[in-house]
């Protein structure tokens, strides 16, 4: 795999930020630079004084060793914008009387990586047929809560079993070791972070 056949992915794990995500996104390249999207996200509830999503991303900066090394060659710096995700949870509500919900609107994001784009798009189509199969609003709205949940439903469950089996350090200890072990867990890994494959995909033996 080269990067330009597979975008690559690196993680790396924080004890002190156990349920966070953190990300460097190239957004374009120029002639002289190329422009990065830096960010962090972490769960509300895991939010409390000096364990907030600033503390998070200036921990992120200055621990990271990858932005470490970028952080000398840096020729400017946005101001941080921050902006609430909407992750799924257990159960999705999707619909309510003449109101359908897509995208974090419907809390589509995924719960483990925070991903939401793919799912908003996703939804979006899937509301649409939903709109267009019905005679009234009624039947859209119910329509859209079936596709709804069967779509994304047994995703988010997967998701969150994996975000509470992984929060440990030993667990996420142990699961490197896998990883490091099996090219075939490597790629499926990959896969799912992507969204090319769905998470019980993680389940399959190697080839």
């Amino acid at each position: 795999m080269t990067t330009h056949e597979r975008a690559c992915v690196r993680l790396f794990t924080d004890a002190a930020f156990p349920r966070g995500y953190a990300w460097i996104f190239p957004l374009d390249d120029g002639d002289d630079a190329v422009r990065l999207n830096i960010g962090v996200g972490m769960l509300r509830s895991d939010s409390r004084r000096g364990h907030t999503v600033t503390d998070f991303l200036a921990r992120f900066e200055t621990r990271n060793p990858m932005l470490r090394r970028l952080a000398p060659t840096a020729v400017g710096r946005e101001r941080p914008i921050g902006c609430h995700v909407g992750l799924g949870g257990w159960n999705l509500h999707a619909a309510d009387d003449n109101v359908l919900r897509v995208g974090d609107a419907a809390n589509l994001a995924d719960p483990l990586t925070g991903d939401g784009i793919g799912n908003a798009l996703r939804s979006g189509s899937l509301v649409a047929d939903a709109i267009a199969r019905s005679r009234d609003a009624a039947e859209a709205a119910s329509r859209w809560r079936r596709s709804c949940a069967e779509h994304f439903g047994p995703e988010h469950r997967r998701a969150l079993i994996l975000r509470r089996l992984l929060q440990s350090t030993p667990a996420k200890n142990a699961a490197a070791r896998l990883l490091r072990a099996s090219a075939g867990a490597r790629g499926r890994l990959h896969a799912t972070l992507f969204g090319e494959a769905p998470y019980r995909a993680l389940l399959l033996p190697d080839a």
